[in-house]
């Protein structure tokens, strides 16, 4: 018994002498900053203990590009670049600030400097890594509301997006109409608040700071069904960033008389359009009278279902349902419609399609 008292006295006396006698309160550690900024970062370090102690900050590592400094501060006083060690004295319930702070230079570039805070009379340590990414901001971003649009041949369809100015400054922007493969008798125009003549490739605009500019592509169909794209490139001046973005049209025709072996009285599957298709594609098929509900499931080449789509009573006729597949990969898959009648009688159809990202 003996033995074991005194044991346990012994482990008590070595956490007690063991126990941290501050704690360091991070206020950040890490930054990302624009070339040829300074940043600081900071924290306190807080005496726990019921004495006062004497802190050294100590920086053991400073990784950081050949053109760049760093300094460091605790408490009152800051040090040059080529000091690497400071000691300050905290009294008991008092705190001590401390800083670091990365000059970076005007090339892109990350760094990193580990600070290791010791009590130095308890001999107690515990560390921080600081680090600093500098890096170039993007002057603007952009959003697309419709990549893909599709409807009736002839039809005039539209998809559009918008573009941020992330910047504190005006810009001008670029929307360029790098390409396009139409079937005949398609044109398309670029568009802002009105559009370009149909030959026109490129259309600029000033954007003030924080505000931002909607876009659009216009594609004027002919009379046939038909899928046609245009590639387009959106940049800003004097920004070495670029958007690249392939923008998708697609129209059905509205007679299904010529449809081979179409018979009205029985149902139809027409398959999908467009095939291969990228990131959306509708599948149409007729149904000779009301549909009480239909379901659309696709499967991968493994024979998984990957995707569902469920939709409620139509009338009898054409119908058609579009499937995004934005979450899949690309490749090749299968689906099965199946479309319930309101007589019970259910109709099944199959088809496969490619996605091509």
């Amino acid at each position: 018994m003996k033995t074991f008292l005194k044991l346990l006295v012994l482990i008590l006396a070595f956490q007690t002498a063991n126990a941290n006698t501050f704690w360091i309160d991070i206020h950040d550690s890490s930054k990302t900053v624009t070339p040829g900024e300074s940043v600081t970062l900071e924290a306190y370090i807080h005496n726990l203990s019921d004495q006062g102690i004497v802190l050294m900050a100590t920086r053991t590592t400073n990784d950081i590009p050949d053109d760049w400094t760093t300094t460091i501060c605790l408490g009152k006083t800051c040090y040059s670049p080529s000091t690497n060690q400071a000691v300050e004295s905290i009294a008991a319930g008092d705190s001590l600030f401390f800083d670091i702070t990365f000059n970076t230079s005007e090339n892109p570039g990350y760094g990193e400097a580990l600070m290791v805070f010791t009590d130095v009379g308890a001999g107690v340590s515990d560390s921080v890594l600081f680090s600093v990414t500098s890096a170039l901001q993007p002057a603007f971003s952009v959003s697309f509301d419709d990549t893909l649009s599709n409807g009736k041949a002839g039809e005039e369809l539209a998809d559009s997006g918008t573009l941020y100015n992330l910047t504190d400054s005006l810009i001008t922007v670029y929307v360029v109409r790098e390409n396009e493969n139409l079937p005949a008798g398609w044109s398309t125009s670029l568009c802002f608040d009105t559009c370009a003549a149909p030959e026109i490739d490129t259309l600029t605009a000033a954007v003030e700071a924080g505000d931002s500019l909607e876009f659009s592509v216009r594609f004027f169909t002919g009379d046939d069904a038909g899928q046609g794209y245009v590639d387009l490139s959106i940049f800003v001046e004097g920004s070495p960033d670029t958007v690249f973005q392939t923008l998708h049209a697609e129209t059905q025709s509205t007679d299904i008389a010529g449809a081979a072996n179409f018979n009205p009285g029985e149902f139809h599957l027409f398959g999908n359009f467009p095939n291969p298709f990228n990131n959306s594609t509708s599948v149409r098929f007729y149904a000779p009278a009301k549909v009480l509900n239909t379901t659309l499931a696709v499967f991968n080449v493994s024979g998984q279902l990957v995707a569902q789509i469920s939709k409620g009573a139509t009338g009898a006729g054409m119908h058609t349902i579009r499937f995004n597949a934005q979450e899949l990969s690309s490749g090749l898959y299968f689906y099965r419609i199946s479309v319930r009648s309101l007589s019970g009688q259910v109709n099944l159809g199959t088809g496969k399609f490619l996605l091509i990202k």
